[in-house]
């Protein structure tokens, strides 16, 4: 996985987040609403679509439970989210900086 200059869509970011605990789809967008306290509400094309993706990339698993498929962020998944943890608390950091405003 080629990470030196990754930037996660905000959706992706909260996708790997909210599966951390293996979740069904449903699941996964309201964990997403209410991580972010509403703020970011994931329609079932974004997320299903970014999950396609997020499954071909290795970042998420998926197993069958009954009728449900399960979604969990696998370790290459987790990676990747801590790298825009890191990057995204750089930029907060630098705000913080010396400035003029």
């Amino acid at each position: 996985m080629e990470t030196d200059n990754l930037r996660l869509s905000e959706s992706t970011y909260a996708i790997l987040l909210a599966a951390r605990n293996p979740l069904h789809g449903y699941g996964i967008m309201l964990r997403v609403k209410q991580m972010s306290a509403g703020r970011i509400v994931i329609g079932p094309g974004t997320m299903y679509g970014a999950l396609k993706k997020l499954i071909a990339d290795g970042w998420v698993s998926v197993e069958s439970a009954g009728a449900q498929k399960l979604y969990t962020t696998t370790s290459v998944g987790l990676a990747a989210a801590r790298q825009e943890f890191e990057r995204l608390n750089l930029l907060v950091k630098m705000y913080g900086g010396d400035h003029d405003a």
